[in-house]
Protein backbone atom coordinates (compact mmCIF):
# COMPACT_ATOMS: atom_id res chain seq x y z
CA UNK A 1 0.00 0.00 0.00
CA UNK A 2 3.02 2.66 0.56
CA UNK A 3 4.51 2.03 -2.98
CA UNK A 4 1.08 2.44 -4.00
CA UNK A 5 0.99 5.24 -2.29
CA UNK A 6 4.35 6.99 -3.18
CA UNK A 7 4.11 6.00 -6.40
CA UNK A 8 0.88 7.81 -6.63
CA UNK A 9 2.34 10.85 -4.75
CA UNK A 10 5.27 10.89 -7.60
CA UNK A 11 3.05 11.25 -10.32
CA UNK A 12 0.56 13.47 -8.93
CA UNK A 13 3.99 16.05 -8.34
CA UNK A 14 4.82 15.58 -11.28
CA UNK A 15 1.24 16.11 -13.48
CA UNK A 16 0.92 19.35 -11.16
CA UNK A 17 4.79 20.73 -12.05
CA UNK A 18 4.20 20.07 -15.41
CA UNK A 19 1.08 22.21 -15.17
CA UNK A 20 2.92 24.83 -13.69
CA UNK A 21 5.59 24.84 -16.27
CA UNK A 22 2.68 24.88 -18.81
CA UNK A 23 0.68 27.74 -17.44
CA UNK A 24 3.06 30.00 -16.65
CA UNK A 25 4.40 32.32 -18.74
CA UNK A 26 7.85 34.34 -19.54
CA UNK A 27 7.87 37.66 -18.60
CA UNK A 28 10.10 39.86 -20.47
CA UNK A 29 11.18 43.67 -20.24
CA UNK A 30 10.75 45.49 -23.51
CA UNK A 31 13.60 48.12 -23.84
CA UNK A 32 12.49 51.16 -25.29
CA UNK A 33 14.83 53.20 -27.82
CA UNK A 34 13.30 56.19 -28.97
CA UNK A 35 9.94 57.84 -28.87
CA UNK A 36 8.05 60.57 -30.57
CA UNK A 37 5.46 62.81 -28.53
CA UNK A 38 2.31 64.96 -29.17
CA UNK A 39 0.51 66.96 -27.22
CA UNK A 40 -3.10 67.80 -26.50
CA UNK A 41 -3.81 71.53 -27.50
CA UNK A 42 -6.56 72.78 -25.41
CA UNK A 43 -7.79 75.93 -27.89
CA UNK A 44 -7.93 73.92 -31.33
CA UNK A 45 -9.42 70.54 -29.28
CA UNK A 46 -7.12 68.43 -31.47
CA UNK A 47 -3.92 66.79 -31.15
CA UNK A 48 -0.80 67.52 -32.37
CA UNK A 49 1.20 66.47 -35.25
CA UNK A 50 3.64 63.61 -34.75
CA UNK A 51 7.51 64.98 -35.35
CA UNK A 52 9.22 63.53 -38.58
CA UNK A 53 12.16 62.71 -36.36
CA UNK A 54 12.40 60.13 -33.37
CA UNK A 55 14.11 60.98 -29.98
CA UNK A 56 16.54 58.44 -29.29
CA UNK A 57 17.22 57.44 -25.78
CA UNK A 58 20.67 57.38 -24.41
CA UNK A 59 22.31 53.73 -23.87
CA UNK A 60 21.50 52.22 -20.81
CA UNK A 61 18.65 55.21 -19.97
CA UNK A 62 16.10 54.21 -22.07
CA UNK A 63 12.94 53.38 -20.48
CA UNK A 64 11.70 50.04 -19.85
CA UNK A 65 8.12 48.18 -19.64
CA UNK A 66 6.89 44.82 -18.66
CA UNK A 67 3.42 43.78 -19.85
CA UNK A 68 2.42 40.86 -17.39
CA UNK A 69 -0.90 39.19 -18.41
CA UNK A 70 -3.03 38.12 -15.81
CA UNK A 71 -5.86 35.68 -16.81
CA UNK A 72 -5.52 33.40 -19.41
CA UNK A 73 -7.82 34.67 -22.29
CA UNK A 74 -5.52 37.91 -22.84
CA UNK A 75 -7.52 40.62 -21.42
CA UNK A 76 -6.00 41.77 -17.99
CA UNK A 77 -2.93 43.16 -17.85
CA UNK A 78 -0.37 44.32 -15.01
CA UNK A 79 1.98 46.71 -16.74
CA UNK A 80 5.38 48.30 -15.44
CA UNK A 81 7.48 50.80 -16.26
CA UNK A 82 10.78 51.62 -15.43
CA UNK A 83 11.92 55.70 -16.40
CA UNK A 84 15.43 56.34 -15.08
CA UNK A 85 14.53 55.88 -11.16
CA UNK A 86 10.93 55.97 -11.23
CA UNK A 87 9.10 52.88 -10.95
CA UNK A 88 4.94 53.21 -11.85
CA UNK A 89 2.94 49.86 -12.31
CA UNK A 90 -0.92 49.91 -13.45
CA UNK A 91 -3.48 47.22 -14.75
CA UNK A 92 -5.14 47.85 -18.32
CA UNK A 93 -7.82 45.57 -19.82
CA UNK A 94 -8.19 44.68 -23.60
CA UNK A 95 -10.60 46.46 -25.85
CA UNK A 96 -10.17 44.31 -28.59
CA UNK A 97 -8.58 44.88 -32.32
CA UNK A 98 -9.25 48.24 -33.75
CA UNK A 99 -9.24 46.96 -37.65
CA UNK A 100 -9.59 51.04 -39.21
CA UNK A 101 -6.34 51.57 -37.20
CA UNK A 102 -4.73 48.34 -37.32
CA UNK A 103 -3.94 48.42 -33.81
CA UNK A 104 -4.87 46.86 -30.40
CA UNK A 105 -6.68 48.84 -27.40
CA UNK A 106 -6.21 48.84 -23.87
CA UNK A 107 -7.78 50.51 -21.28
CA UNK A 108 -6.85 51.44 -17.17
CA UNK A 109 -9.63 52.23 -14.91
CA UNK A 110 -8.53 56.06 -15.44
CA UNK A 111 -9.17 56.24 -19.15
CA UNK A 112 -5.96 56.05 -20.18
CA UNK A 113 -5.22 54.07 -22.99
CA UNK A 114 -2.18 51.80 -24.51
CA UNK A 115 -2.47 50.72 -28.29
CA UNK A 116 -0.12 48.50 -29.86
CA UNK A 117 0.33 48.28 -33.45
CA UNK A 118 2.51 45.13 -34.94
CA UNK A 119 1.73 42.64 -32.09
CA UNK A 120 -0.53 42.50 -29.03
CA UNK A 121 0.25 42.87 -25.33
CA UNK A 122 0.22 39.00 -24.56
CA UNK A 123 2.32 38.06 -27.11
CA UNK A 124 4.61 40.71 -25.66
CA UNK A 125 4.49 39.46 -22.25
CA UNK A 126 5.34 36.04 -23.13
CA UNK A 127 7.75 36.15 -26.42
CA UNK A 128 9.39 40.27 -25.71
CA UNK A 129 10.32 41.73 -28.90
CA UNK A 130 9.48 40.01 -32.23
CA UNK A 131 11.97 39.69 -34.55
CA UNK A 132 11.94 41.04 -38.01
CA UNK A 133 8.53 43.24 -37.36
CA UNK A 134 8.70 46.52 -35.85
CA UNK A 135 6.00 47.26 -32.74
CA UNK A 136 4.72 50.10 -32.26
CA UNK A 137 3.45 51.09 -28.63
CA UNK A 138 1.39 54.24 -28.04
CA UNK A 139 0.58 55.52 -24.51
CA UNK A 140 -2.23 58.25 -24.40
CA UNK A 141 -2.11 60.15 -21.31
CA UNK A 142 -5.38 61.86 -21.45
CA UNK A 143 -4.63 63.22 -17.90
CA UNK A 144 -1.31 64.68 -19.04
CA UNK A 145 -2.77 65.91 -22.24
CA UNK A 146 0.19 63.85 -23.73
CA UNK A 147 0.40 61.00 -26.30
CA UNK A 148 3.66 59.12 -27.01
CA UNK A 149 4.85 55.97 -29.68
CA UNK A 150 7.86 54.21 -28.25
CA UNK A 151 9.81 51.44 -30.50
Amino acid sequence: MSHQFSTFSLSLVVMILIGLGTSAQAQHRLRMTRVKLCYWNEVNQIWSDWPEEWTYFERGHEPVVKFTQLDSKGEYFLIETWVGEDYSSFRMTSNGYNSTKEWFEYQDATGDEITISGANMSDLAASGWPQGKTVEIYFWIYSDKVGMVMI
